[in-house]
């Protein structure tokens, strides 16, 4: 994507004119992550806005894939659907009832039919779920897990008790935590909430805290880039079921060869190949060990 020799002026013709970003040219390239940082009102917002069309530039141009995305106004929406956007505070635009309802909503504004919008598969647990929708599944297991130094005499859940224990905000490991949920989990020194599973690893690194929480998957992978050494607790903080959802409505056929496809997958080493990439236990996250069985 291309940014070339962009101005958006706000109110032009009148008293209050103000440019909010000002001849700015700019090149994301693919694959590229880009951080733009800058003071409250210095443009960032109106900047973003222009890459889906949202706004119109004043001057300058677009380009995506070499193309002026307002060369043909009126097939602007059509760039809405290669170039995403997600607002500052998510929870604004979770509006439906249910979760189908929601995840459904971009799908519906694209053209599709309720009907057409065959299942949800994306990390979706089925445990209190199970009479809303009809499921293929499970098909692998989500785990919640804890992880301390190398070094740590802490080895089951609750070994943690008085213990300090760092999670990342919105997380099922907060929610157990705060709620007292789980009577596996005794009660903890403190809990330290913070924005993202980085700050978490790097307080357990520094010895701010005795633990952390999260998503397995994400903590393997925060666990590789670092130099010190960790290890996971014996006992798992939470496993939960994955499954594909369906309407309970829906194509009856679809679910049994979806139910196919997902059994050859695990039969002939596929879904254990695609999971040892990630550097996953394996064993577990197939549910193939005495914790996951009923």
């Amino acid at each position: 994507m291309q940014i070339e020799n962009l101005t958006h002026t706000y109110s032009a013709g009148t008293p209050f004119q103000r440019s909010a970003v000002e001849g700015l040219s700019l090149t994301v390239g693919k694959g590229e992550f880009l951080g733009i940082i800058g003071h409250t009102g210095s443009g960032k917002s109106t900047l973003i806005q222009h890459l889906n069309g949202l706004l119109q530039p004043t001057s300058g141009r677009i380009l995506l894939d070499g193309k002026d995305i307002w060369a043909e106004p009126k097939k602007i929406r059509d760039v809405r659907f290669k170039v995403g956007l997600v607002f500052q505070y998510p929870e604004y635009q979770l509006f439906e009832e249910t979760v189908y309802k929601d995840i459904a909503f971009g799908p519906k504004n694209m053209g599709l039919d309720s009907g057409e919008i065959d299942c949800l598969w994306s990390c979706f647990a089925m445990a209190g779920q199970e009479e809303r929708y009809a499921w293929v599944g499970p098909y692998m297991y989500s785990r919640q897990v804890v992880a301390v130094l190398a070094d740590s005499d802490l080895y089951d859940l609750q070994d943690l008790a008085g213990k300090f224990l760092a999670v990342k905000v919105g997380g099922r490991p907060e929610a157990i935590a705060l709620n007292h949920s789980d009577p596996k989990l005794p009660v903890l020194g403190r809990v330290y909430c913070l924005s993202s599973m980085e700050e978490a690893v790097t307080a357990l690194r520094s010895n701010y805290v005795d633990a952390c929480a999260g998503y397995n998957a994400t903590l393997t992978e925060l666990f590789a880039n670092e130099t010190v050494s960790y290890r996971l607790l014996d006992e798992d903080l939470e496993i939960a079921a994955l499954g594909v959802a369906f309407p309970r409505s829906g194509d009856g056929v679809l679910r049994e060869k979806l139910t196919e496809t997902l059994e050859e997958m695990r039969t002939d080493g596929t879904t254990e190949s695609i999971l040892g990439n990630y550097n996953l236990d394996v064993d577990k996250t197939m549910g193939r060990t005495d914790e996951y069985q009923g």
